[in-house]
């Protein structure tokens, strides 16, 4: 990673910190950062266990009331040596991680006004909120495309299935949120809304050829990168074809979902669509 490139832009100062931090890490406290853990109990011996025990880089919470949640931020930054990440499921408003936000609307009502600033104004009030609540990293936007109405993920969670639709309408959200300082998580790469499984269940496939994924979700994945979305969420999503043309001689069994393939990761998402910045399952 180029820290002082997109999406970081870091100055000298800042990788400074970034490099004098990580030399004075030891092997448990960079094993605990590759880890962002999920927490339904918010008393203090749990945050204290994620803080300053496991030393996790960072934490999504249950939906809890602003003043908690203030609360349990606080209690976390003030004991962690590294600051926290804190996650949030932010796909249609701040309401998912914080009682009192504001629910602005699933993607596909976003969609469907086929105005991007709809989508932008959404992704302004959603960052404001998130931040004031503490909330500095979004498990959003869902920039899959809908194409197939059988798929139990993608539905009303996308934007829809028009690719330049899409990719105009996750820019947008990014480039909103993001301004208001919290760094968004595009997903789910490599493309879910293609096949009929649910791939928190059991790995789906996309089936697409390269030629298709490049003008398709490759498209989409482009304006969310340029539009500067800090983390990548890939999914447990199969891209056999595009596999097989980046290492000839793979065979179908070894095939890897998104999430463990290297040469989706590496070659495609890193390689050929220049993506400098963190990758999160």
């Amino acid at each position: 990673m180029d820290l002082r490139s997109a999406p970081f832009n870091l100055d000298d100062a800042a990788v400074k910190w970034v490099e004098e931090t990580l030399a004075g890490m030891d092997a448990d406290a960079k094993l605990g950062q590759l880890f962002c853990m999920l927490a339904y109990d918010s008393t203090p011996e749990t945050l204290d266990n994620f803080a300053e025990n496991l030393r996790v880089g960072g934490l999504m919470l249950r939906p809890m009331p602003a003043e908690e949640r203030a609360t349990v931020v606080r209690h976390l930054q003030e004991r962690s040596k590294i600051p926290f990440l804190i996650a949030g499921n932010l796909e249609a408003g701040s309401s998912p991680t914080v009682a009192e936000g504001t629910y602005t609307g699933n993607n596909m009502m976003l969609g469907a006004t086929g105005d991007p600033e709809v989508a932008r104004r959404a992704g302004h009030v959603i960052g404001k909120e998130a931040r004031a609540a503490g909330v500095n990293w979004a498990f959003a936007p869902v920039i899959d495309l809908d194409l197939n109405w059988r798929n139990p993920i993608t539905g009303t969670r996308t934007f829809g299935s028009d690719t330049a639709a899409v990719a105009a309408m996750g820019a947008a959200w990014v480039e909103a949120v993001e301004a208001e300082g919290v760094a968004t998580s595009s997903k789910h790469f490599p493309g879910d809304g293609v096949d009929e499984r649910d791939q928190h269940l059991v790995a789906s496939v996309n089936t697409m050829t390269p030629e298709e994924w490049d003008a398709t979700y490759g498209e989409v994945y482009r304006a969310a990168i340029a539009a500067g979305t800090k983390t990548i969420m890939a999914g447990h999503i199969m891209l056999p074809e595009y596999s097989k043309a980046l290492r000839p001689g793979l065979a179908d069994n070894e095939c890897l979902p998104g999430s463990l393939a290297p040469e989706l990761l590496g070659d495609l998402l890193r390689g050929r669509l220049g993506f400098n910045g963190l990758i999160v399952s």
